[in-house]
């Protein structure tokens, strides 16, 4: 694989998510290979050497607080819940869904229901891609 077809591959999954790979397919430079049962694969990305979180530093990016152990993956569990609607395909990259539904179904699954936690939701995915509008 020459220097320009790493790049797509690079592009590719920026755009939109993980590469699928045939059988034997090498992944590209800088990137990960998950293998599946049948031998065929997806391609993902990995961190550069020597990148700690120094990097949001110097590209002057501060880092999400984590105020409350283990909020951040029930905004992500929502998030997966209301885009990832039919569980026997692949995730990536899901189907949007609206704030609302994201919203409610994060109150379901934390047992309260104030705007408080409709606020601490969005300020967690306020970078989120998956579903448009956060």
């Amino acid at each position: 694989m020459d220097q320009r077809q790493a790049a797509v591959s690079h592009a590719l999954v920026r755009a939109h998510g993980p590469v699928r790979l045939g059988a034997g397919v090498l992944a590209a430079p800088g990137m990960i290979r998950l293998t599946r049962p049948d031998s065929t694969g997806d391609a993902l990305p990995v961190w550069p050497d020597g990148v700690t979180p120094s990097l949001l530093d110097e590209h002057q990016v501060a880092p999400v607080p984590v105020e409350r152990s283990g909020e951040t993956r029930r905004v992500l569990a929502a998030v997966l819940k209301c885009c990832w609607t039919d569980l026997s395909v692949d995730p990536w990259p899901g189907d949007p869904a609206p704030v609302e539904l994201v919203l409610d179904t994060y109150r379901e699954l934390i047992g309260r229901t104030d705007d408080l936690m409709r606020n601490w939701a969005r300020g967690r995915c306020g970078g989120c891609t998956t579903p448009p509008g956060w």
